[in-house]
């Protein structure tokens, strides 16, 4: 957006009858001193005439307008002066867009030849030019468009200024929730905001371009000061900066932080405080916004509350409680032990993955670490009693902490589960997938959260469109699933998350790789959402399990046991699936009609 006074209110205005005395006055000043103004109801396509006083009498006919489709304007003017019979040498059309210079030319020759006129095009830099030159006195004369805030007062004369009248969001990466919720509430009570998580600062120095916004824009530098915030170099020094502009830093903290750490100029603002809430802190800030007069954005004074009734005509949640599940799954069972297993020499890496489909384990040089005891192996050796240590009371293995070794242990036992069921491993992608079984599509059974019996596709075969002569092409995916483990400490609370991915191979099973994996899993997934997802997901888990309702890898007090139902919880509120499909397809047909719209409208290019 501009920071020229001039050009800010030139593109905002909305008075037309303003802007056509304005432009008559300005036409005045650069030649046409004999103007005379006609526009009005019934103009004929005529806010003004001219006619130079030699034996020529060339007559001049001018058109204003404040559209934004400038060039279907002046076709319209055209053909109605032309159509109602004006005498008519020459228009001149003024408008509140910059057109290119291709358009300028292809304007005027369009002119020339349809209708034999010649055209002069007064667009915004033109008309800004000459208010901020010889018409300059005629920014006083109209407030309707020239705010007076804007502009500096002196004797008598409007002088354009820096306008402050927006509002900078400034904050670092951890705060970036907060921050855009912040911005998202401040443009809907209808001011101008401009936030660093959210603005295209791609490209740019950011610390330059939010001080230039600081220095030319900002009504308000509002800077959130979380203790990650407060403990930014570059937050600080901005906040300085913003601190010496008079009325302009608004610290904001959403909870405690040590403001021993700020330099006294910082700590002598008093913030506004979200600690307490973010409804309570977010009504002080409107309240200290408007009792400094930030002033709002145009737009929303023509329909920003339209919209929102229009984009969400009714509520979209219903005050019902529902189940909400995820892709995690309790860890029900945890060894207490680990056992040390020397090995005879590092493996291989077709060794090494022939042992992980036997064995759970984790490598660390030479010496493996597990919850099992360990197969028949040539590179093991063999022992009647392992090294067995608490993993609760070890302080390292072999340089690697204990909750890593359990967590990498825990995953090695679900991708063991995955061996055990009949999963591949690929080596080429480096993942464990679903084989096809020699058939197109191979689906396997499970029951959904309700108890019924269903059936999901873990392997399919598609068809990718190619243009020309070219006939489709076939393509396969597998689903493969990824495991993570996680818990608050080395015997509680353990989880596993799965998440599936898709092996792409060609119709011969040979893997795609770089940009044809992309292409071809998005055509093959793009009518997969949330709800087929998570079916896939509980199918995949139930069918590690077996028939049974946990995973179980190892025996006795040495097994790793998973849940293969999906950890939940209870919301207070749920969705009202009803009123969203109303709403989309109310917005499908919004956006059909619009395109109608355009299509009857948009002039031809010939």
């Amino acid at each position: 957006m501009s920071v020229d006074s001039i050009r800010y209110c030139l593109e905002r205005a909305t008075d037309d009858r303003a802007f056509e005395s304005l432009c008559c006055d300005v036409l005045s000043c650069d030649g046409y001193d004999s103007i005379e103004p006609i526009g009005g109801t019934g103009d004929g396509g005529r806010d003004a005439l001219h006619k130079t006083r030699d034996a020529a009498g060339v007559c001049t006919i001018f058109a204003y307008s404040l559209r934004k489709d400038w060039k279907v304007k002046l076709q319209q003017d055209c053909e109605r002066i032309r159509d109602v019979g004006h005498v008519c040498h020459r228009i001149v059309f003024a408008f509140i867009k910059q057109p290119t210079p291709t358009e300028r030319d292809a304007a005027i020759a369009r002119l020339k030849s349809e209708f034999g006129w010649e055209l002069d095009l007064y667009g915004l830099e033109r008309l800004r030019t000459q208010l901020a030159g010889r018409a300059n006195h005629l920014l006083s004369a109209y407030p309707e468009i020239f705010s007076p805030r804007f502009f500096e007062n002196v004797g008598g004369e409007l002088i354009g200024k820096e306008q402050r009248d927006l509002i900078l969001i400034d904050h670092v990466e951890f705060d970036f929730a907060f921050a855009c919720w912040l911005a998202r509430r401040l443009e809907i009570a209808g001011y101008h905001v401009c936030c660093n998580g959210l603005a295209p600062f791609g490209g740019l120095n950011l610390d330059e371009s939010v001080r230039k916004l600081m220095n030319r824009r900002a009504a308000k530098y509002i800077a959130i000061l979380s203790p990650s915030g407060a403990a930014d170099g570059d937050i600080r020094g901005r906040c300085e900066a913003a601190a010496s502009i008079p009325n302009c830093f608004l610290p904001i903290v959403s909870d405690s932080i040590q403001v021993e750490s700020l330099s006294k100029r910082i700590r002598e603002t008093i913030p506004i405080s979200f600690a307490d809430g973010w409804a309570s802190g977010l009504s002080s800030l409107l309240q200290l916004l408007r009792k400094h007069d930030v002033p709002l954005s145009w737009d929303v004074q023509s329909g920003r509350a339209t919209a929102l009734s229009s984009i969400i005509p009714e509520p979209l949640t219903k005050d019902e409680p529902e189940e909400l599940y995820s892709n995690a799954f309790p860890v029900v069972s945890l060894p207490e032990s680990i056992l040390t297993v020397p090995l005879r020499k590092s493996p291989n890496p077709a060794q090494l993955q022939a042992l992980r489909e036997e064995w759970a384990f984790v490598l660390v040089g030479q010496t493996a670490f597990s919850f099992q005891h360990p197969p028949s192996h040539e590179l093991i050796i063999n022992s009647r009693r392992y090294v067995e240590s608490s993993h609760l009371h070890t302080r390292d293995y072999n340089g690697r902490r204990p909750g890593d070794v359990v967590s990498e242990l825990v995953r090695r036992c679900m991708e063991l589960a995955c061996y055990r069921a009949g999963l591949k491993w690929c080596p080429d992608r480096e993942l464990i997938y679903f084989s096809n079984d020699g058939q197109d599509s191979r689906m396997i059974g499970y029951r959904d959260v309700t108890g019924e019996k269903r059936r999901n596709g873990v392997t399919g075969k598609k068809s990718l469109f190619r243009p020309g002569p070219e006939p489709n092409e076939i393509y396969r995916y597998s689903l493969s699933p990824k495991f993570a483990a996680s818990g608050r400490n080395l015997l509680d609370s353990w989880e596993v998350r799965m998440r599936l991915f898709l092996r792409m191979t060609d119709d011969s099973g040979m893997p795609h790789s770089g940009r044809a994996v992309t292409t071809r899993r998005k055509a093959a997934a793009k009518g997969w959402f949330n709800q087929h997802w998570f079916a896939k997901t509980l199918a995949v888990i139930q069918h590690l399990g077996g028939d049974q309702d946990v995973i179980m890898i190892g025996a006795g007090d040495r097994s790793v046991q998973v849940s293969t139902k999906p950890k939940s919880w209870i919301c207070p509120v749920s969705i009202d699936s009803a009123a969203i499909a109303r709403m989309m397809a109310e917005q499908k047909q919004t956006r059909e009609s619009l395109v109608d719209s355009n299509e009857e409208t948009e002039p031809s290019d010939e």
